[in-house]
């Protein structure tokens, strides 16, 4: 599972005067399995760390190591080749393809990896059982609710299979309840997969509930506290996480 480690990581838009250090020297390590929060303000850099973590944006300088690999020196192509098979990402919006029932916008990913369609198929079917939607999957973006388009988006993130999950803001888009239920699901598949988690996010009760609370101000890591041990998960937390159906 994920291992990663950030060195002196900064993202700078524009030159001279006008140049923003948008990330300015992050650094981290990062343990395979853990459940981190980013949080900070708007603005913070919080969302930029996330895109260079997820080999969406190139940092302009500093290392990124992920599974040993440093990720600085892949190629464009080697960099799309990578995250597919180590990157799993849950997006604030969902990105759900409308067009596509449930089932195939989880499959989405691995639709131009090729590999073994049957055995995707078993995984998808086995993952939409996890997330307590087995019987929505047919079912279209816009016959399911917020908090079960954001469960389908958890499972597309964990089809291939990934090492690592970035979620940017993934309770944003819904009301407390489900985003409770939300938090449960992901810490519980976090436990029982050993995928590392990393989520940027401005919800407390999120960053609250985190193995480490990471905090940025103006491009700079300010704090990095420890919160839960995985042994303190409740057993509230487990009820709310059984795959039942989520408004």
């Amino acid at each position: 599972m994920a291992n990663i480690e950030l060195h002196d990581l900064k993202k700078i838009y524009g030159k001279g005067d006008r140049a923003v250090h948008a990330v300015d020297g992050v650094n981290l390590s990062i343990d395979n399995g853990e459940f981190i929060s980013i949080v900070g303000r708007s603005g913070s850099g919080k969302t930029t760390t996330l895109d260079c973590l997820g080999l969406l944006l190139r940092p302009t300088s500093g290392k990124i190591i992920i599974d040993g690999v440093d990720t600085s020196t892949l190629s464009n192509g080697k960099r799309a080749e990578f995250r597919s098979r180590k990157i799993g990402f849950i997006f604030q919006g969902f990105n759900l393809l409308p067009s596509l029932n449930a089932l195939d916008n989880v499959l989405l990913p691995l639709r131009y990896g090729g590999g073994d369609k049957k055995a995707a198929r078993k995984r998808a079917n086995e993952l939409f059982e996890e997330i307590g939607m087995a019987d929505r999957m047919h079912h279209r973006p816009t016959q399911l609710s917020g908090g079960e388009q954001q469960r389908v988006a958890i499972a597309r993130a964990l089809i291939n299979q990934p090492s690592l999950v970035l979620g940017d803001e993934p309770t944003g888009e819904v009301d407390t309840e489900t985003s409770q239920k939300l938090i449960a699901l992901m810490r519980r598949l976090n436990r029982e997969t050993g995928v590392t988690f990393i989520i940027v996010t401005h919800d407390l009760d999120l960053s609250s509930r985190t193995d480490r609370m990471v905090r940025l101000k103006d491009g700079r890591v300010v704090s990095d506290e420890p919160q839960l041990a995985k042994s303190e998960i409740t057993v509230a937390e487990d009820e709310a996480a059984e795959p039942v159906a989520v408004g």
